[in-house]
């Protein structure tokens, strides 16, 4: 009965770090977007512009910011492109404005290259490019938020990779542990185990929409994420 309980508790605690440690995750990536969005938004547009950017790089990294623009028309075009680029403070941004000829049926790639030294707070890039448009082209704006991972030997992209295939473990080992002492399930013990399918589905959630840059879908997320781990944890708590 004894070991029964402690594995009970380790269970509750490895599940508890776990999910509180993908949550944080997708939360820091996700407020690295919601921080872009609001950032110099005088620059905007109605028609949102897509850009390509990394979700991570580390402090010893190179990233780069890239647009693909596309000419459908049968004849050359020329568009000018705008791009503000936070430099350490929201207050100081770093202009570009170029001025790109695409040929007829042509799409061309542009590139810009940030590095942890342009991070707000040494934690976020923030990078705005607004696409002038004329007729047919409406003009179109994107944002994007870089997070800055820590470490300078690995690449950020692995760095994050590893922190949430550790956040994944420690669910599932805690998962398992409180599944396997707490057999056979039943009455308040059922609804537990509800709980943290739940919880862990919403982090997965929450990460893949913190992937793809919906921040406006990850806040809803990561506010129902933090209530259902809140729940769940003070029902496992109460059901040791």
């Amino acid at each position: 009965m004894k070991n029964k309980r402690w594995a009970i508790f380790f269970g509750i605690v490895l599940f508890a770090v776990g999910a509180l440690l993908g949550t944080v995750l997708y939360g820091l990536t996700l407020w690295g977007d919601l921080e872009a969005a609001h950032f110099d938004s005088s620059m905007s547009a109605d028609h949102r512009l897509n850009l390509h950017c990394p979700v991570a790089i580390s402090v010893a990294e190179t990233g780069t910011v890239a647009l693909t623009v596309s000419n459908p028309l049968d004849r050359p075009t020329e568009r000018t492109v705008r791009t503000h680029i936070a430099e350490k403070y929201l207050s100081l941004v770093r202009e570009e404005t170029r001025r790109v000829t695409i040929a007829a049926g042509e799409t061309q790639r542009i590139t810009w290259t940030v590095t942890a030294e342009d991070a707000v707070w040494g934690s976020w890039i923030l990078a705005r490019v607004f696409l002038f448009g004329y007729t047919p082209f409406p003009a179109r704006a994107g944002t994007c938020g870089i997070l800055v991972t820590p470490l300078a030997g690995l690449s950020g992209g692995l760095q994050l990779a590893l922190a949430w295939l550790v956040a994944w473990l420690c669910m599932a080992l805690g998962g398992g542990l409180w599944f396997k002492a707490r057999r056979p399930l039943s009455g308040s013990a059922c609804n537990v185990a509800r709980m943290l399918v739940m919880t862990a589905a919403l982090v997965l959630v929450g990460m893949i929409v913190s992937l793809l840059g919906a921040w406006l879908i990850g806040v809803l997320v990561f506010a129902v994420t933090i209530l259902m781990m809140v729940v769940a944890i003070a029902s496992l708590v109460t059901n040791v």
